[in-house]
């Protein structure tokens, strides 16, 4: 059918000639001798490893150590190792990369709240909130594959904190801001969560959550958190393990170097809704989904450096890190 059909039957948006060879996907294609989508299709179909390899090389990721094989089988299929030998922080490729390209400046992420409050933060704004938080958590004993909860709602913190983690080393575990305490516990107890990152209280449907309570319910039922940071005011009642974030964060440092990740070291550990069962974690590594997301967002959504891409969805959801790994490690 041609194009001129189609679009009298349905609903469509046909891309002008413009577009198209402005698009990411079509410098992709030139980019690895592709004649056409199909021709790219092909590609990927026969040599899955090679197409990757020369897709992100195309696509510019910043790596501290290039990988030695690009897809290791040795052990099986289902045990494959991808990058191997490479060494690559999701939250360095997200930050660093752009502001040592002069890119600091640029707004990196922007936020307008239930009632009409804004707020933005260039990449040189937001890599110095992310190293604050980060070596404030290194300073309550979280170090390489420690478990952070994240159990917060949309606020600029939330973002924040999955890139804090994933710097230094740490496995985050955002869970829906919408839980009560029995849900909360049986992601962060199945995790071994060591801190839990959280706010004191949200607004749902125009009304005021109380997010600490539950918080701190779920903290009390797993014995191996220590610490609950907690954004916006700590309870009245005295709680040894609860720590004010922004006592916490204030006087940290404005930049701490990255840690070293390899390429499959684990960054986040993303649970299903339970809604058929036990909930069940996926373990991705730093160059998994931080890297697999660009992929996505590059050639699918032709998202493009100072771009601005809006997902509405809680960090609990894969759609959350999604837009945040996906968005930023692309410069938008």
């Amino acid at each position: 059918m041609t194009k001129d059909a189609l679009a009298r039957t349905a609903p469509l948006w046909v891309p002008s000639q413009a577009a198209i060879e402005s698009a990411n996907i079509t410098a992709a294609m030139n980019a690895l001798g592709a004649d056409s989508l199909e021709g790219l299709w092909a590609m990927a179909r026969s040599d899955i490893a090679g197409f990757y390899h020369r897709l992100l090389a195309h696509i510019g990721l910043a790596w501290f150590e290039p990988y030695t094989t690009t897809l290791d089988l040795s052990r099986g299929p289902e045990f494959a190792r991808w990058f191997a030998g490479g060494s690559y922080n999701a939250s360095y490729n997200c930050l660093d990369k752009h502001v040592l390209a002069g890119r600091g400046s640029a707004e990196a992420l922007a936020w307008e709240g239930d009632g009409g409050q804004i707020r933005s933060l260039t990449f040189d704004a937001l890599q110095a909130e992310v190293c604050r938080l980060a070596s404030g958590l290194r300073s309550l004993g979280v170090g390489k594959g420690d478990r952070v909860g994240i159990f917060m709602p949309l606020v600029p913190e939330t973002a924040i904190a999955l890139l804090a983690i994933g710097r230094i080393g740490g496995v985050a575990v955002p869970a829906f801001s919408g839980y009560a305490a029995p849900a909360l516990v049986a992601r962060l107890e199945d995790a071994g969560a060591k801190v839990l990152l959280t706010v004191r209280s949200a607004s749902r449907r125009g009304k005021a959550v109380d997010m600490l309570a539950s918080a701190l319910a779920a903290a009390d039922a797993v014995p191996s958190i220590e610490h609950v940071v907690v954004l916006g005011g700590s309870p009245q009642a005295k709680n040894s393990r609860v720590v004010d974030w922004n006592a916490l964060t204030r006087g940290q440092p404005d930049f701490i170097d990255a840690d070293r990740t390899a390429a499959d070291d684990p960054y986040l550990l993303l649970y299903t809704s339970g809604s058929t069962g036990k909930p069940k974690g996926a373990v991705h590594g730093h160059a998994g989904f931080p890297v697999k997301v660009q992929i996505d967002q590059y050639l699918c959504f032709d998202v493009k450096p100072g771009d601005r891409m809006l997902w509405f969805t809680d960090m609990g959801w894969m759609m959350g890190p999604f837009l945040v790994l996906g968005a930023l490690g692309l410069g938008a």
